[in-house]
């Protein structure tokens, strides 16, 4: 199976301060921007978060803040197809294969930002599709960086 990864870097300490007080809401709000632009390319999308809150209200917060997001982005760019399928679930990260493959890919892109450590990032690099550092304003893909992180 072909698989693309896109990760979205943010440092929490840089984040707004409403944010770094309320993670679920700095989760919805982060992964509103990772989703913005992919959501809308194909009709049935699957959002899976890795989540274990059994608490329907902090379940809801998360999607209330990726629709938002996600709403936001369609009316800025009405020439998108809004007519998709949103299924959002709720998985711990080791109950789901996909999951499990995007804790690996943001544990690889970690170890770069933080330890410039580059062993795992080497491995799977050509399964990621583009990585946007929101904090700093830097955005890296394959055709726009010959380094590529």
């Amino acid at each position: 199976m072909d698989i693309k990864i896109d990760v979205l870097v943010a440092e929490k300490l840089k984040c707004h301060a409403s944010l770094q007080q309320n993670p679920g809401k700095l989760y919805g709000v982060m992964s509103g921007q990772l989703l913005r632009n992919l959501m809308h390319q194909v009709p049935n999308t699957e959002i899976i978060f890795s989540r274990k809150d059994s608490k329907l209200k902090l379940r809801n917060e998360l999607v209330t803040e990726v629709e938002s997001s996600r709403l936001e982005y369609i009316q800025a760019h009405p020439k998108l197809q809004s007519n998709v399928t949103l299924n959002y679930q709720h998985n711990p990260h080791y109950t789901h294969g996909g999951l499990q493959i995007a804790d690996y890919i943001a544990h690889a892109v970690f170890q770069v930002f933080e330890n410039d450590k580059r062993d795992y990032y080497e491995i799977v690099k050509d399964k990621i599709g583009a990585i946007h550092d929101i904090c700093n304003k830097k955005f890296f893909t394959k055709s726009s960086n010959p380094r590529y992180l």
